[in-house]
């Protein structure tokens, strides 16, 4: 809906379970102005293209004239059958939306917590996720468009396939961040400057009045990734004068944190990324490498920096990212599933602060549950949640200490 540029190719998508139940002409988009509460377009579903079909659910597609969705702060949309608001149907992007017309008239909208803000042509918001019901999926940041067909990291009717998840990442925004330096030879030291994209980012030069002899490290803190697999290590970085002869990118699993990295055992990732071919001071991307085999419960991740009294380079590193997928299946079973364990539509996803979560309707009544991880059940006793009526609840669980 906001492409950087002019706004083209903007559509809504709606998926129908067993559309020949129905008349397609009694579903309705209303997109909405947050100026007011407004209506300003209504489409029925038969003027929507007819995508794939997935089991018993089909997808339908509108493309709106250029600019033709409102650009949001805040904006959104509503999908009706036969005039009447469908539960939970009632959307918007960057805030809520009280409506004053049309079928959500009197509601609050939902906001659906994530925005494009100018990403490019040909990106769309998506939901990701596997199941049969919207509450089994989950908004996700702007990402390739599918228009016709299943969303990015979705399967409908099913589990969705693993989506990587950023285990450590330090952008360097304001200081080193989740790092370290350890000083070997050298008054020159790793540091922070304003650079980078965004701007921030750790810097090392063996230069001062002169190229001085210098051995240092800049190592991260201990990353844990026990519990995924497919685990990847990125980065930018940019450098300048020399070469890139003394610059190294090492992993170690015993590493103890504080001392000194030559007394410990380190693997030399160096020649699987890619370096500044000439000097620059722009950042580039230097590639994605599989480490699966150099990981463990404390895994560090060093940039070492060598220069001699001949020649001492300026590197720059930045969005320092280890990435993998999760590797625990975690369900919430309870009285409202058949307490079964492998429910896909009460499966938990990683959240960004680490915790596996699902939020899902629950009926009014006396509901009980417990978390199921890898087959063991926890807490020791049921939980219990009454409630008067139906209510969406969210669950967040801690999997390190197993607590919910």
């Amino acid at each position: 809906y906001d492409n950087s540029g002019t706004d083209v190719n903007e559509f809504v998508e709606v998926v129908i379970e067993n559309p020949g139940s129905y008349a397609l002409s009694d579903f309705s988009v209303d997109l909405y102005n947050g100026n007011g509460g407004v209506t300003y377009n209504t489409k029925t579903l038969d003027a929507f293209t007819v995508g794939s079909t997935i089991g018993n659910f089909t997808f339908y597609t509108y493309v709106y004239p250029v600019n033709g969705i409102q650009n949001g702060a805040p904006d959104g949309l509503s999908l009706s059958y036969q005039a009447v608001l469908i539960p939970g149907q009632f959307l918007s992007y960057e805030g809520t939306i009280v409506a004053t017309n049309g079928p959500a008239s009197g509601l609050t909208s939902t906001d659906i917590g994530v925005s494009e803000g100018g990403a490019g042509p040909g990106e769309s918001l998506q939901l990701g996720g596997g199941g049969t019901i919207y509450s089994d999926f989950a908004w996700q940041n702007s990402l390739a468009e599918t228009p016709g067909l299943e969303n990015n990291n979705q399967s409908i009717g099913g589990v969705a396939p693993p989506v990587p998840v950023a285990i450590y990442y330090e952008p360097f925004d304001a200081d080193l961040g989740q790092t370290t330096t350890f000083s070997v030879i050298g008054v020159q030291v790793w540091g922070y400057a304003a650079f980078g994209n965004p701007p921030g980012c750790s810097a090392m030069n063996g230069y001062d009045g002169g190229a001085q002899d210098n051995e240092d490290w800049l190592i991260t803190n201990a990353i844990n990734c026990t519990n995924y697999t497919n685990i990847t290590l990125s980065f930018d970085h940019a450098r300048n004068y020399a070469d890139n002869a003394g610059l190294s990118v090492l992993i170690s699993t015993n590493y103890d944190g504080t001392g000194n990295p030559n007394s410990f055992t380190w693997t030399d990732l160096t020649s699987q990324f890619t370096f500044p071919a000439t000097g620059s001071w722009s950042f580039i991307d230097a590639g994605t490498v599989d480490i699966n085999a150099n990981v463990g419960a404390a895994t560090y991740i060093a940039f070492k920096y060598l220069s001699t009294t001949t020649g001492a380079s300026t590197w720059e590193v930045d969005n320092i990212t280890v990435s993998g997928d999760f590797n625990l299946q975690i369900n919430i079973a309870g009285s409202f599933n058949g307490w079964n364990s492998a429910d896909p539509a009460y499966a938990l996803t990683l959240n960004a602060n680490g915790l596996a979560e699902l939020t899902h309707s629950l009926d009014a009544g006396t509901n009980e549950y417990k978390v199921v991880e890898d087959g063991n059940w926890y807490p020791g006793n049921n939980q219990v949640i009454t409630l008067a009526a139906t209510t969406d609840i969210t669950w967040k669980y801690n999997y390190d200490a197993n607590l919910v």
